[in-house]
């Protein structure tokens, strides 16, 4: 599994005073997605823990086309290159 896509919506105390979601919540949707994409191949949290392994984000390519809004609808998708 490849891609990964989850679908995400901004929640009041996510957002700043212009009722935008902010750089820092936006890096928080896209690590909860790592680990639900983690999870989904096979390569979860609790069965790395077992063997005394991690998995680390080692690189991260982030476009931003514009900061949702409250209550707004985001699509979070994450792509894996090397397991």
């Amino acid at each position: 599994m490849n891609k990964f896509e989850m679908k995400n919506r901004d929640h009041y105390y996510e957002i700043n005073s212009h009722r935008l979601a902010s750089p820092v919540t936006l890096l928080n949707y896209i690590e909860e997605v790592a680990v639900r994409h983690s999870e989904a191949c096979g390569y979860g949290l609790s069965k790395l823990m077992s063997r005394g392994l991690i998995w680390i984000l080692t690189n991260w390519s982030i476009q931003i086309e514009r900061y949702p809004s409250w209550m707004e609808n985001v699509l979070v998708e994450t792509k894996v290159f090397i397991f």
